[in-house]
């Protein structure tokens, strides 16, 4: 039980490490170059820290599922809210909501300084990419 807690614990430390590394990056626009500083490689990180927490949800569901008696309230007990099923959803959710804004914010700049090729491979690479 302690071994899958602390196995668990460090995937959300991976995870939440990612949304850190990508909440100090800068996403401003660079007028010399006419191209965004960070903000694909921020959302991209968003994205893999979503991933994560995905792995982490779907772990929790097949906790939940063992014919054990006790096992899901004991495993509850002891790993705290962090490792809870809602806790995870939720930072999974928020991960995927701000590797969508920044991806749309980018959209917006790009457009707003006449820098979008349509026919950037990148752009429909990210946008099919994101999935909910």
């Amino acid at each position: 039980m302690h071994f899958l807690i602390d196995m668990l614990t460090l995937k959300f430390n991976h995870a939440t490490c990612l949304a850190r590394m990508s909440s100090r990056m800068d996403v401003n626009w660079d007028e010399t170059t006419n191209q965004e500083k960070g903000m694909l490689q921020a959302s991209i990180l968003y994205q893999r820290a979503a991933g994560i927490y995905d792995d982490i949800l779907s772990e929790l569901y097949a906790i939940q599922r063992v014919p054990k008696k006790n096992y899901w309230s004991t495993f509850k007990k002891f790993s705290g809210l962090d490792l809870q099923t809602k806790t995870i959803s939720m930072l999974k959710n928020v991960m995927m909501a701000q590797a969508q804004y920044l991806l749309f914010n980018n959209m917006q700049l790009k457009m707003a300084k006449n820098a979008l090729d349509i026919k950037d491979e990148k752009v429909c690479l990210y946008f099919s990419s994101i999935t909910l």
